[in-house]
């Protein structure tokens, strides 16, 4: 199975490579890295002190939001929780951030029976949700007081061990370490790293937070039809020729989970 897409190696290049080239390249980025970082500072602020506040949310909530740019499989995360709510008879209800079309479709497909809407809004999307029939919410992203969810839960990709720990654009992180402050569940997801690359990282994330820390191993458990919807198994892969297309940031880990 080939690997393609030119901007993912760029970026692994970038964040995760020691050569001189590389290393100048992220010096280069590093006072736009800067700005970023004091305008997440400056948010955080602001919302601590009650500023930009959207409002009380209709129902409870659990944000779900990564730290790093790419892949870390927080919409699995999510999804895996809502169909957890589902299991216990409450319909839940997804806001996601600035979905596509596709995006949206995709997800409501995942979750069955839950009520996906766009959740730029805020209140105005868990309002809807709430009138449609969801009994609780969770909302894609970390909300930083801006709403006040009953649990936030943070999401870690392990692969990200192995980049440079700069805010974007010079390194992958979207958030600082004080973001886990607040988290009461963060999430070590693994696809291609290794247990030991995994606990490593919780080692170190525990020093950050009072919350839990687990470990999920993210791997495909079924296929399913594109036209027709049938199940299959992921074995039944085994010993083909496969042609795989990923829309996923890190195309590299889908492959790693397809092989």
């Amino acid at each position: 199975m080939a690997r393609r897409g030119g901007t993912h190696r760029l970026l692994r290049w970038l964040w995760t490579s020691r050569r001189l080239d590389a290393r100048l390249a992220r010096l280069a980025l590093l006072p736009a890295a800067g700005m970023w970082r004091g305008v997440t500072l400056a948010r955080d602020a602001a919302f601590s002190r009650g500023w930009g506040r959207a409002g009380d949310l209709p129902l409870p909530a659990v944000a779900v939001g990564n730290l790093t740019a790419g892949d870390s499989g927080k919409t699995a995360v999510l999804a895996w929780i809502a169909r957890h709510f589902e299991a216990q008879g409450y319909r839940p209800g997804v806001l996601l951030r600035r979905p596509s079309p596709y995006r949206l479709r995709e997800v409501a497909h995942a979750i069955g029976s839950a009520i996906v809407e766009a959740g730029d809004d805020g209140v105005r999307g868990a309002e809807k949700a709430a009138q449609q029939g969801a009994r609780v919410l969770l909302i894609e992203g970390l909300l930083h007081g801006r709403l006040r969810p009953a649990m936030t839960v943070a999401v870690i990709g392990a692969e990200t061990s192995r980049a440079v720990r700069w805010p974007l654009p010079a390194g992958p992180w979207r958030e600082g370490w004080g973001s886990l402050t607040d988290a009461d569940i963060v999430v070590v997801t693994r696809r291609r790293a290794g247990p030991d690359a995994a606990q490593s990282l919780v080692r170190e994330i525990e020093s950050h937070t009072q919350g839990i820390v687990a470990v999920a191993h993210l791997g495909m458990r079924h296929l399913e039809g594109l036209v027709s919807g049938t199940e299959y198994g992921a074995s039944a892969l085994a010993g083909r020729r496969v042609v795989a297309a990923s829309g996923s940031p890190d195309p590299g880990a889908f492959v790693s989970q397809v092989k």
